[in-house]
């Protein structure tokens, strides 16, 4: 059950946590939902060990390793999970493709996919069909919690293997049933596949609570962290069903578990995915990342989060352009999506990005999205809206 939050956008002083993050005041920048902002203490870290790495070479290995393994312990943590069971990929996207390579498909077997989904899942997806691996069938993800258990119900048929969709669907920020899709996928003998990438860093996430198989996602979000900081989850007896299609140094124990009659021995842990150099400062820097935000509580996170974006959709309605995303924060999420009539949300993203450096984007409808963190504020919302009134009226005048 998800726990009910309550708006206040006071439970962050927001003008102490605006000066953590530079150039925040030269921009009005409601865009999270593509591209977060990292903090100073975060970029700090990030310089600190890109410096330390860049500049020491090999003698730095031993420590930015260390780091690696620090920031998985926390990462892991911070998801209620082992350590063994998280994996560092490039981003979410390189995640569900560790998946959709690698899991082993017998003949007939299909994956129900959400309609909904971002390319970070329909690609892989669609390739591996492509290849002839695996089927695909398709579902739609409702607002209403009960219709999209109905639909991924009625999707299941006896060849289904795995559900893959978005813990929050990236158009709307519609928040999936998630628990509730891993009963009954368990039920059914079916795994589950979740793409995270909008859900981490918004609400707390227990993987352990939620029972899923496999989980994606990404630090440079809503966690505001580095890029380079996808995350990746598979529960430990899941593992054992992924047949990796590359390996090398690092997905071993040692360089040694290696011979050439028998190869490589893999690690039964998630970060054997994580073979030759890697970036090892950006990863290690996903310690401060989580710092940050558990210095923060997620409670406060939450509540500012939800006021900006009821603050969002009600400046929306109030200029009667329909709004799209659910209303109630424990269904939704803080993306806010609505229709602009008289103008194409791609051209209206374009315009205020080009003309008036405000930041949002659009969606696959025509709409825009709005994207409110809890850095942001009351002026920024009012301004990006002011602005659109603005283009809206030129429009007209044209």
């Amino acid at each position: 059950m998800v726990r009910a939050v309550t708006p206040n956008l006071d439970s962050i002083d927001v003008e102490e946590v605006r000066r953590s993050f530079a150039n925040i005041d030269d921009m009005v920048y409601l865009n999270t939902g593509t591209e977060g902002l990292a903090p100073r203490p975060v970029l700090d870290k990030l310089i600190e060990l890109t410096t330390y790495c860049e500049t020491k070479g090999q003698a730095s290995i031993d420590v930015s390793r260390a780091l690696i393994e620090t920031a998985r312990e926390r990462v892991a943590q911070f998801l209620g999970v082992e350590s063994s069971t998280i994996g560092f990929a490039e981003n979410a996207t390189e995640a569900v493709n560790w998946v959709a390579s690698s899991l082993d498909f017998n003949p007939g077997d299909e994956v129900l996919l959400s309609l909904n989904e971002h390319p970070a899942m329909n690609f892989p997806w669609t390739y591996q069909r492509n290849l002839g691996r695996v089927s695909l069938n398709w579902f739609e993800i409702s607002s209403d919690p009960d219709e999209t258990l109905a639909n991924i119900r009625d999707g299941i048929t006896t060849r289904t293997r795995l559900i893959a969709l978005s813990h929050v669907e990236r158009h709307q920020g519609r928040r999936v049933p998630a628990k509730r899709i891993c009963e009954l996928a368990a039920d059914a003998g079916v795994l589950v596949l979740l793409d995270g990438a909008q859900a981490l860093g918004q609400f707390p996430v227990d993987l352990g609570d939620l029972n899923v198989d496999f989980y994606a996602g990404n630090g440079h979000k809503w966690l505001c962290g580095p890029r380079g900081t996808g995350i990746f989850y598979a529960k430990s007896e899941r593992l054992p069903l992924l047949t990796q299609r590359h390996v090398g140094v690092g997905s071993t124990e040692t360089p040694f578990d290696w011979d050439r009659a028998g190869g490589p021995t893999l690690r039964q842990a998630a970060r054997r995915f994580e073979y030759g150099t890697r970036d090892r400062a950006t990863l290690g820097a996903m310690d401060a990342t989580i710092d940050w935000i558990e210095g923060l509580g997620f409670d406060a996170i939450q509540s500012r989060m939800a006021a900006l974006a009821a603050i969002a959709r009600n400046r929306a309605n109030e200029r009667g352009w329909h709004v799209s995303s659910p209303a109630c924060w424990e269904a939704g999420s803080a993306l806010v999506s609505f229709q602009v009539p008289g103008a194409d949300g791609f051209a209206l993203r374009k315009y205020l990005a080009e003309e008036r450096n405000t930041w949002i984007s659009h969606n696959f409808a025509g709409e825009v999205r709005v994207s409110t963190h809890y850095f942001n504020t009351v002026e920024e919302i009012d301004y990006a809206f002011e602005e659109m009134d603005f283009y809206l009226k030129q429009r007209r005048a044209a």
